[in-house]
């Protein structure tokens, strides 16, 4: 028992504990799912497909946001299939499976000028970084989004999903012993950062370049 106890006490003055931390959207958990792929177990095809509904989640409700803030940016929509477009977006109540209405209704809105003009003002909203991208993907539907879709690695990486608690991964790198972890970033969640402290080698702060002139995510006047 005793040397079991003396072998644990080595592995762990041995590990390397890395901590994340950063305000909420600011790219910690992209860095955490980075490291995943190139030094742990990546994400097999079922990990990627259980991602799917999130992906699509993010895409329906950025629509909603964008289409939320045209009467704030002065943008309404103008031409009367975008209008028709919205309407159908906003009564959908299953915003985690996509259909051909639906992604035909989106890629309407991504075409039209006034709808164009709100994205283009999304810094004084909160928008997620790869709106864009899953906006153009929905072209390709039913390939993409659609009922047999497996998202790829790429589409895993931006997805977005809200951290909550703590989040831990194990790598071995060189022989080395590492592990990770990655915490909430909300202000609701910082409270929970001080439980992560006790012996850390290193914090890691991130920062999203992309979001220099943005409003936080928890917090629209900041």
């Amino acid at each position: 028992m005793d040397k079991k106890i003396e072998q644990d006490q080595e592995f762990d003055a041995a590990l390397i504990k890395l901590l994340l931390l950063g305000a909420g959207e600011s790219g910690k958990s992209t860095i955490f799912k980075q490291m995943r792929i190139l030094y742990g177990e990546g994400f097999g095809d079922d990990q990627r497909k259980q991602t799917a509904p999130v992906i699509i989640s993010n895409l329906i409700g950025g629509t909603r946001t964008i289409l939320e803030n045209c009467e704030n940016t002065k943008n309404p929509l103008e031409a009367e299939d975008a209008k028709a477009a919205a309407d159908l977006l906003n009564k959908i109540e299953d915003d985690t499976v996509m259909d051909e209405a639906t992604a035909k209704a989106i890629q309407c809105l991504w075409a039209d000028e006034k709808f164009q003009a709100t994205f283009a003002d999304r810094a004084n909203f909160q928008l997620f970084d790869c709106y864009a991208d899953f906006a153009k993907s929905i072209s390709k539907y039913p390939e993409w989004a659609g009922p047999n879709w497996t998202p790829s690695v790429s589409d895993v990486m931006k997805a977005r999903v809200r951290t909550s608690g703590i989040v831990e991964e194990n790598y071995t790198i060189d022989g080395v012993n590492f592990v990770m972890y990655d915490v909430g970033g909300q202000r609701n969640e910082r409270k929970k950062w001080i439980h992560c402290f006790e012996n850390v080698t290193a914090i890691i702060f991130v920062g999203a370049i992309s979001e220099y002139d943005q409003v936080l995510f928890e917090d629209n006047t900041q």
